[in-house]
């Protein structure tokens, strides 16, 4: 048997070696994880009986159908329960939503208390962007707190986290926003002598500025509100 010529064989080897690259390019592509931040918040108003009292309560025997991937011919799970989704209240006694990773026209990644799933986007469904919640001129959600008390400042966005918060102070009020990276970042103004729920006395001042990310360094929110007041 006649064997190829050695240009033949170079350029079947640079072939094979271009084709080999666009395969593992596009199983890296397809096997990218999705957003591990919560991006928003949805409500299924379907999962909830009408309240009679004022207090929204899981509607039981409502099938949930989840998916693994954005495709309705990818392996599906049938919920019977909502037990095992990733709740967050919105407001008081108000019906709660699920958090969100990731969203395309028709499908939203939703937390699980394990895990995440696909669900098809239906009529009737809510989104909330959490980019809105945090911000210098928002709607009155409830009173800031920090998830994590002993977070650490940062001077500038994008900086390290090394000042300290104030160990005494009464509240916080957000004064400035900057996005760095695709990250939301919150500059902090800390005040004694002034409560969150309003009350204030002559000796409220300001403690301290500072820049906080919106997530942590694990895809945990570094704010959330009391939903209930004070």
């Amino acid at each position: 048997m006649k064997r190829p010529k050695r240009k033949q064989r170079i350029a079947e080897a640079a072939l094979l070696r271009f084709t080999c690259c666009i395969v593992m390019s596009l199983t890296a592509l397809l096997a990218q994880p999705a957003s591990k931040n919560v991006i928003g918040l949805v409500e299924i108003p379907a999962l909830f009986r009408q309240p009679e009292d004022g207090i929204f309560d899981p509607r039981p025997g409502i099938p949930l159908k989840l998916y693994q991937r954005p495709d309705l011919r990818s392996p599906a799970l049938l919920l019977d329960s909502v037990d095992s989704l990733d709740w967050v209240e919105l407001g008081y006694e108000d019906q709660q939503s699920i958090a969100v990773f990731s969203r395309t026209k028709q499908w939203l990644e939703i937390g699980l208390k394990e895990g995440k799933a696909w669900i098809q986007w239906k009529p009737g469904f809510k989104f909330h962007d959490l980019d809105t919640f945090f911000g210098v001129s928002r709607d009155s959600l409830g009173y800031d707190y920090l998830t994590n008390p002993e977070s650490r400042l940062a001077k500038a966005p994008g900086r390290a986290l090394t000042l300290p918060i104030p160990e005494k102070f009464d509240t916080f009020n957000i004064v400035d926003t900057f996005k760095f990276k695709g990250q939301k970042w919150l500059k902090l103004e800390f005040i004694s002598g002034k409560h969150a729920c309003g009350g204030e006395n002559e000796e409220a001042k300001v403690l301290a500025y500072g820049w906080l990310p919106l997530f942590n360094a694990e895809g945990k929110l570094n704010f959330w509100y009391h939903s209930r007041g004070c």
